[in-house]
């Protein structure tokens, strides 16, 4: 059964703003009829209505240019996913790339040690100010040890990545031939 409704009634049957619907007419919104004068609306089928929201749904979720999945392009997709993985597999063996949680455990190792160092200044610091007026010396006693504190930490011992066997890459890439 098909119920007909001006363009006001169908943004609110659909919720849709009366201006996007004035651009889906524009991509081809089906109508019954169309205004033959100023101040009539179209009427609008609001079940072939739906049934164009929907496909215009499904045809965004499709791949590019609607075609259907083509094997050789997706086999040849997964043969190039594989091959960069390889890549970047050989990169990290090289020491070229280093993993993320590497990366971060060694950061956090060194701003340990530097947290470390700075909570340690005003126990060393106090004892060395308290009989001291001159504020330079009181501030070269601090830098000096804030230059002690810095130099631990660049001399910290960074162990350099060695991979292990988890981030070994195969030795040789399957093809894709499987896939149907």
């Amino acid at each position: 059964m098909a119920y007909l409704v001006d363009k006001r009634e169908l943004s609110r049957v659909f919720n849709i703003s009366e201006r996007t619907l004035t651009e889906h007419l524009k991509a081809g919104l089906p109508f019954v009829t169309a205004p033959e004068k100023r101040g009539q609306s179209y009427q609008f089928d609001t079940g072939d209505v739906f049934r164009w929201l929907v496909e215009r749904e499904i045809a965004k979720r499709l791949p590019a240019g609607n075609e259907s999945l083509d094997p050789q392009r997706e086999r040849a997709a997964l043969d190039n996913a594989r091959r960069r993985e390889i890549e970047l597999r050989l990169q990290e063996r090289e020491g070229v790339l280093i993993p993320a949680d590497r990366v971060e455990e060694t950061w956090l190792r060194l701003v340990h040690t530097f947290r470390s160092r700075m909570l340690v200044l005003p126990s060393k610091v106090a004892p060395l100010v308290a009989a001291e007026f001159d504020a330079a010396k009181i501030s070269g006693m601090i830098e000096s040890l804030i230059h002690e504190a810095l130099a631990e930490l660049a001399e910290s011992d960074v162990e350099p990545f060695q991979p292990t066997e988890e981030h070994e890459p195969p030795m040789e890439m399957e093809a894709a031939d499987g896939i149907h």
